[in-house]
């Protein structure tokens, strides 16, 4: 569908925002900023590919 597209060059799922008050598991803002997501788009993109 998007793969292999000249005219994509990325796609955003979230929004992390700069204020560290914003976040965590109660927050139901669009952010993985202090939610167990944060840790795995962290473990995702930090494994050697």
């Amino acid at each position: 569908m998007l793969s292999g597209q000249p005219w994509r060059g990325g796609i955003f799922w979230w929004q992390w925002f700069a204020n560290p008050a914003i976040g965590g598991p109660q927050d139901g803002v669009f952010t993985p900023f202090g939610k167990p997501a944060g840790q795995i788009l962290r473990t995702f993109y930090a494994a050697d590919r």
